[in-house]
């Protein structure tokens, strides 16, 4: 039996065409978020954000691959959600809202005790940001803070609060998977990335932060 490699060849050249245009097209969609986030205004955002969903993660890889910072994404999917959640995340009570701080923002010598089902419980010692936080977010009314240990953890207490909506801190990309952890459940979220990232001794601008619970309470 003959092989015609004339036709494997064919449809090799097609795959690579089709693979081809959708990475072109994922590029496109880069380059459209930036111009949305650049102009404060996202185009048709039951459309676009589906369709970050879809490509964020094969969007990371072919940016690493190309040599590109991959945190670029991870940037614009955090903004473009933030920018078309905006107006809504206000219009919900903060009785509806929750607040999660990742646990790496403690201090090195960090008192805090761990709950499997609050998180890590904070002595509020002053050691770290983490207490002047939850203040302003209790303070406004928000339903509880959590400060988390894992990723499990986040969807654990997702599924037994049932927020409306959710504000989050945390390194970029657990801020985009975050992000589309909530599209599945139908949450509105807003999130502020650490200014330092890593899993000890991070950073936040703590007055991003606190400006925002009020502004968006």
């Amino acid at each position: 039996m003959s092989v015609d490699y004339g036709f494997i060849g064919l449809i090799g050249i097609i795959v690579a065409a089709i693979l081809i245009l959708l990475t072109v097209l994922m590029l496109i969609g880069v380059l459209l978020g930036y111009l949305m986030i650049k102009n404060g205004k996202i185009i048709l955002p039951r459309l676009m954000l589906p369709l970050w969903d879809l490509i964020y993660l094969p969007l990371r890889k072919i940016f690493n691959w190309l040599g590109f910072n991959e945190k670029i994404i991870a940037e614009i999917n955090v903004e473009l959600r933030n920018l078309a959640y905006a107006n809504k995340f206000k219009q919900i009570p903060s009785i509806d809202k929750i607040l999660f701080l990742p646990q790496c923002l403690r201090a090195l010598d960090c008192i805090a005790s761990l709950s499997s089902t609050e998180g890590i419980i904070c002595k509020k010692c002053g050691a770290c940001p983490i207490p002047k936080i939850m203040e302003c977010a209790y303070s406004i009314g928000y339903k509880k803070v959590y400060i988390t240990p894992g990723s499990s953890f986040v969807k654990r207490i997702i599924k037994k609060e049932k927020p409306k909506a959710i504000f989050a801190v945390a390194c970029l990309h657990d801020l985009s998977l975050g992000g589309l952890l909530i599209s599945h459940f139908g949450i509105v979220g807003r999130a502020i990335p650490l200014l330092k990232d890593g899993c000890i001794c991070t950073e936040v601008d703590v007055d991003q932060v606190i400006n925002e619970l009020k502004e968006y309470r």
